[in-house]
């Protein structure tokens, strides 16, 4: 997950200043002739960062970009922090003779989502489900702040998926040959591979020259298999019977294992009572027995 992040999120950070920085040119509007004002005819200087801006201006929506941009702009002064400053684990209390306590991100709502939890140390391990971030981060005046996740809701959110075709940046772009968006590239040679459920096979080798990829092929493929199982938590525990739903620190049993674990105790309970009727009914026939026969009882 660290890798995801450092990467998805330094390229929805690009994309939001490239984005404000296009509605700061766009949107400037000269009287209410709704005409950008990039120029004396309203249009962007015929150069090579005017091509460009023209290209990017029509993705962009006037109606929304300002509001939007000067709320990202004024966060702190409006007590937000980025959620996105906790994706690499840091202190957020010092240890107070009760322990230190880090922020950092975790998987929440079973892996769908990402948030930023507590733990208890400092590779971010240890989950403290029982605390909030929030209630940790505050100014040198003791006011607090709360998270916004607007941001890091995009690199998990099925909505706001990435294009992996890289953006053409004006008109001439067009006559290129299509390329791959550094990120994808990036994500792809860290991840985890399972090509072969995929029709790849030999594909990794022929095309990124990974000898190792394709050597752990299945391997790999089996890993993955048990991580969609349900076979380790999200804390990386390892989940043996029940249900395939694990929740942090703790878990709720079926009425079907509620009934065995019931029958396996009576059972045992009626069983040790039966050992000691035994138990007791031999010693009795072995002292009547001696008695009968003239022997002295110890």
């Amino acid at each position: 997950m660290a890798d995801y992040l450092d990467y998805t999120v330094e390229y929805r950070q690009d994309e939001q200043e490239q984005m404000c920085d296009t509605c700061q040119e766009t949107c400037y509007y000269n009287g209410d002739d709704g005409n950008a004002n990039n120029g004396d005819d309203g249009n962007a200087a015929a150069d090579d960062g005017g091509r460009r801006l023209r290209f990017l201006a029509s993705s962009v929506d006037c109606s929304t970009c300002m509001s939007d941009c000067s709320k990202y702009e004024n966060m702190e002064a409006n007590y937000y922090i980025d959620a996105t400053a906790y994706i690499n684990c840091q202190q957020i209390r010092e240890d107070n003779g009760y322990g230190a306590l880090y922020g950092g991100p975790m998987c929440a709502s079973k892996g769908s989502k990402i948030k930023i939890g507590v733990f208890t140390d400092e590779d971010c391990m240890y989950l403290d489900s029982s605390k909030s971030v929030e209630d940790y981060l505050a100014d040198e005046n003791g006011n607090g702040y709360k998270l916004s996740h607007a941001l890091l809701k995009t690199v998990y959110d099925t909505s706001e998926c990435i294009s992996c075709l890289a953006d053409k940046e004006d008109y001439y772009d067009n006559y290129e040959a299509d390329s791959n968006k550094d990120v994808c590239a990036n994500l792809y040679a860290t991840s985890g591979k399972c090509e072969q459920t995929h029709g790849f096979s030999g594909g990794v080798t022929s095309y990124y020259q990974a000898d190792n990829q394709e050597e752990n092929e299945d391997l790999v493929c089996e890993f993955i298999s048990s991580l969609k199982s349900g076979t380790y938590s999200q804390e990386g525990e390892i989940v043996i019977g029940g249900s395939r739903a694990y929740s942090s620190g703790g878990s709720t049993t079926t009425g079907g294992q509620k009934f065995a674990l019931t029958f396996f105790i009576i059972g045992t309970v009626g069983l040790a009572v039966y050992a000691a009727m035994l138990h007791s009914q031999l010693m009795k026939g072995g002292s009547a027995d001696l008695s009968a026969q003239g022997g002295a009882m110890a």
